[in-house]
């Protein structure tokens, strides 16, 4: 928290600010502050200045259903009432006993300003019948709910932030060249896979966001180093599969952050099929940072686009593309809360059946992790112990072993990480003799050339990771018919869903969550029950 104000704190509002939605000059109105989250307070008008109220702003808080009485507001719009001895003063004006004010208690003060003419009548319609605890509360998917009310719902005030945003996408383009991956089609034509296959594990959901203009306006290309390191991390896997005689018999499943598996995913376009499985949308309060996935998406498609497009081999490997950011678990297997104030845009993922792998000549599945301590997700635990348990090999294969060494190289290479004559590449434990080291620790791959170890050849990995996935207790389960696995997971109560608040009057959404403190920090909402407390400058930091 970066301010001192403490509840009971009387406040008054800077000179220059205005109510977003009315464009009201604010400027001068005083209270005291009823509740502090973070940076954002609710500040609680007194008798004097509800008294000057324009009518105008009266009317719009309560045909929207709120407690015209309440404001929420950024500590950096306040100032401190000081008494004439100088500390904060608390009695600097009079307060309204009752601090939750009835629509019908607030429609008579309006009517007493009005005179009792038009504006009388038109708020006796709005009241008739329109009790304040007159609400339907329901559940609805994120997503769907995305789709209908807008990407950013709740907190279409704000705006989503980028670690690394770039004017230029890997190839070197300028934005306005690049600009056209904004087209969802686009981008679900770069990264979708055409194989068939294993299409059904495949999610477009990501892509088809950008299919709302004001996500799309907001969104850049961005990679950070790390991003871009772990890009390079994939060329060396891509050797890897390059020098496989058999790349085709192996799923590989990143799960890294969403935006290094896109790295990964783009570093082997041209040498296996891709299918991401990306099935949430952005939000500026997401719990998980779905915007950034889909950047990274921005930055990498016009190099993805050439090399698919050199995609003609036979023999390719299948890659699933996870976000390994789409939950968090606890040990015992249960879900971790979202961080209070966050969107839920969490999901799972589902991976193919033993019947699938084998029907398409699938007899191993290889699991990028970002070390050698992450293990399968609670999500993929069933898929990957079935897999054990009939014949399946899996293996646990860090991206971390991955490491750098400069080579190097004629001025004519050009290798994109050339710098000079030197060239920076990654191999498995850091040498090209990696390679070799690779197919004794990884056996499932068969290598086209010789593998025996040169007399004195060092690999600091004696071994691939101990590695062999059990079943344990977690929040997900797969549906299951006659023992026979099923598409698709049950998950757990409210996960990647919003509790949505609903006027029975108007049928408009008036709150997201069961609660005022839920209803503003779970997912956005400017109201709260059927009569909420307005949201001003920005509620979200």
């Amino acid at each position: 928290m970066s301010h001192n104000l403490t509840v009971g704190t009387p406040v008054k509002i800077k000179p220059g600010f205005h109510d977003k939605e009315t464009e009201i000059d604010m400027s001068g109105w005083t209270g005291r502050v009823s509740e502090i989250e973070d940076n954002q307070i609710l500040v609680e008008f007194d008798d004097e200045t509800i008294d000057a109220f324009p009518d105008e702003y009266v009317m719009h808080q309560l045909d929207n259903e709120r407690d015209h009485n309440y404001y929420w507001i950024y500590y950096q719009a306040l100032d401190t009432i000081r008494s004439s001895s100088g500390s904060s003063g608390e009695n600097v004006s009079s307060f309204s006993e009752a601090k939750p004010v009835s629509r019908r208690k607030a429609l008579g003060k309006v009517l007493a300003w009005s005179g009792g003419t038009i504006l009388a009548g038109y708020l006796l319609y709005q009241c008739v019948s329109d009790d304040d605890d007159d609400v339907t509360v329901t559940e609805e998917d994120s997503v769907a709910l995305q789709k209908k009310e807008g990407w950013d719902t709740g907190a279409d005030d704000l705006k989503v932030a980028f670690n690394a945003p770039t004017e230029m996408d890997y190839m070197g383009m300028p934005s306005s060249q690049w600009n056209k991956y904004k087209n969802p089609d686009m981008l679900k034509k770069v990264y979708m896979p055409s194989n068939e296959r294993f299409k059904k594990y495949s999610s477009a959901s990501l892509y088809e966001s950008l299919g709302q203009k004001t996500l799309q306006t907001q969104m850049k290309a961005s990679a950070n180093q790390i991003t871009k390191t772990t890009f390079n991390k994939g060329l060396g896997v891509r050797q890897i599969l390059l020098d496989a005689q058999n790349p085709e018999v192996n799923l590989v499943v990143v799960d890294l952050k969403g935006w290094e598996s896109v790295a990964v995913g783009a570093a082997l376009a041209d040498v296996a099929d891709l299918i991401p499985t990306f099935n949430n949308w952005p939000h500026p309060l997401g719990e998980v940072p779905a915007h950034e996935t889909l950047a990274t998406s921005l930055y990498y498609a016009s190099y993805v686009e050439r090399e698919k497009a050199k995609n003609t081999a036979k023999k390719r490997a299948t890659v699933m593309l996870l976000d390994r950011n789409r939950f968090e678990s606890e040990k015992d297997g249960k879900l971790k809360p979202i961080k209070e104030g966050n969107f839920d845009n969490r999901y799972n993922v589902d991976l193919p059946t033993v019947d699938e792998l084998k029907s398409a000549g699938i007899t191993n599945v290889v699991y990028i992790t970002p070390s050698e301590l992450e293990i399968e997700k609670d999500d993929i635990n069933e898929e990957f112990a079935t897999y054990r348990e009939k014949g399946i090999q899996v293996a646990l294969l860090p991206i971390s072993r991955f490491e750098e060494t400069k080579e190097q190289v004629a001025a004519a290479n050009q290798n994109p990480n050339r710098t000079g004559q030197y060239a920076t590449n990654y191999y498995y434990g850091g040498s090209p003799m990696g390679s070799m080291f690779f197919f004794y620790h990884y056996p499932m791959y068969r290598s086209y050339y010789r593998t025996s170890i040169p007399s004195g050849a060092y690999n600091r990995y004696a071994s691939a990771p101990n590695y062999s996935p059990a079943r344990r207790t977690t929040s997900f389960a797969s549906r299951s018919v006659g023992g026979k696995g099923g598409f698709g997971k049950t998950r757990p109560t409210g996960f990647g869903k919003v509790t949505v608040n609903r006027s029975m009057a108007t049928g408009k959404t008036v709150g997201f969550g069961s609660s005022f403190r839920s209803a503003y920090r779970s997912g956005g909402g400017t109201r709260s029950g059927s009569f909420g407390r307005s949201r001003g400058g920005g509620f979200f930091s």
